[in-house]
């Protein structure tokens, strides 16, 4: 298949997939006012449980995955998330 080709079926279905993906955090405002309020990763998982968090020190790779938003977490010295950036 031509590079091309294969690059614009690529495109267009990363487009097809983001309205689903959307879906799993729904409004964005209140996931950033969730993470605001210093979760510990338990909380964050059970609000949550479609976005895979990642902590500091999980060894990940960066390749797409299409059915879940990724959030890499900060934490504090309580080891509470106090920011981080969703993927």
């Amino acid at each position: 298949m031509p590079r091309r080709l294969v690059i614009c079926l690529a495109l267009l279905t990363s487009l097809l997939v983001l309205p689903a993906v959307a879906s799993s955090i729904g409004d964005h405002d209140r996931f950033y006012a969730f993470v605001e309020s210093r979760p510990t990763p338990e909380q964050f998982q059970n609000a949550y449980p479609d976005v895979w968090l990642i902590l500091p020190g999980d060894i990940v790779s960066r390749e797409v995955c299409s059915q879940y938003y990724r959030y890499v977490a900060e934490l504090d010295d309580q080891g509470r998330i106090t920011g981080g950036s969703l993927e």
